[in-house]
């Protein structure tokens, strides 16, 4: 029997996911929106991988392949050329909009409120309502690093800036990265592909 190549492949896979989810990371997009995209992508790959082999890529064969429930299946092929329109904003940056944005936070000038930490109208009130699955806490943490909130006295927060420091890649350079990174995976697949034994996926 051959021996398997699941611990290799699990390595393999470590060492690139965690600088992928760094830059992921440093970009905004939050750990759920990039399971959301794994699972979509994991779909895809399926079903390219199901019609190679002449097989019919239903809804239960990908959840088969993948592990993946069927419901999740038929969801993300329904929606998979849909997006959020807040897909990779992070969540303070949400908060940002809406404290400039929202009446309640907003002075008799339409100048953004310093706010309390705590009541009707706070900050807390304002991060829970505009902040999605994020903590008050978190995101004050990020806008306090991103220097776009300062702490007055009496523990009131100022926003200083509507949005964070955005990071801007150089898109001509993740493109050209993009094609060498999947250039080279495409030729480690089409080796794996080659090793399996017939009828395995």
């Amino acid at each position: 029997m051959e021996p398997s190549t699941q611990p290799a492949t699990i390595q393999f896979l470590r060492c690139v996911l965690r600088p992928l989810l760094r830059i992921a990371i440093r970009s905004g997009l939050s750990t759920k929106e990039v399971v959301d995209l794994v699972s979509s992508e994991s779909i895809a790959a399926a079903q390219e991988i199901l019609v190679a082999s002449g097989r019919a890529a239903r809804v239960t064969d990908i959840s088969a392949t993948t592990g993946l429930s069927r419901v999740t299946v038929r969801n993300s092929m329904l929606s998979r050329h849909q997006r959020s329109e807040n897909y990779g904003v992070r969540r303070a940056n949400l908060v940002l909009a809406a404290w400039y944005e929202v009446p309640a936070y907003l002075d008799g000038r339409r100048k953004p409120k310093a706010l309390p930490m705590h009541g009707p109208v706070s900050f807390f009130s304002l991060a829970t309502g505009y902040g999605k699955d994020t903590t008050p806490k978190a995101i004050l943490k990020d806008l306090l690093n991103a220097r776009a909130v300062l702490q007055l006295e009496a523990g009131r927060l100022r926003v200083v800036s509507r949005t964070l420091s955005p990071i801007v890649p150089d898109a001509r350079y993740f493109a050209r990265q993009g094609r060498k990174t999947a250039d080279l995976l495409q030729q480690m697949d089409t080796r794996v592909a080659l090793v399996q034994r017939p009828g395995k996926l």
